[in-house]
C-alpha cells in the first residue's frame, strides 16, 4: 500500500510538472519524473519530522522549505 501511495503521489506531481513545463509556466531543472520523486520524498521526510515534533521544524517551516525547493526546481515563484 505504501509503494502504491508513493507512486500515485509521484504521478500527480509529475503531471503537474510536465503540464506546467509544456505550458511554459515552469522551466524544470531536471526531468519531471525525477523532480516528482524528489518532491514526494521531501514532503514525506519533512512531514515525518513535523509528526515527531522536531524542535526546529514546525508545519509552517516545512511548507516553506518544500515551496522554496519547488520554486527552485521549477524556475517560478510558488
Amino acid at each position: 500500500l505504501s509503494s502504491a501511495f508513493f507512486d500515485r503521489q509521484v504521478a500527480l506531481y509529475e503531471h503537474v510538472l510536465a503540464t506546467g513545463a509544456a505550458s511554459g509556466a515552469f522551466e524544470l531543472a531536471a526531468p519531471a519524473d525525477s523532480l516528482a520523486r524528489g518532491l514526494v520524498a521531501m514532503e514525506d521526510g519533512l512531514g515525518l519530522q513535523v509528526v515527531i515534533a522536531h524542535p526546529g521544524l514546525d508545519s509552517d517551516e516545512a511548507k516553506r522549505i518544500l515551496l522554496r525547493h519547488a520554486s527552485a526546481v521549477t524556475g517560478t515563484d510558488l
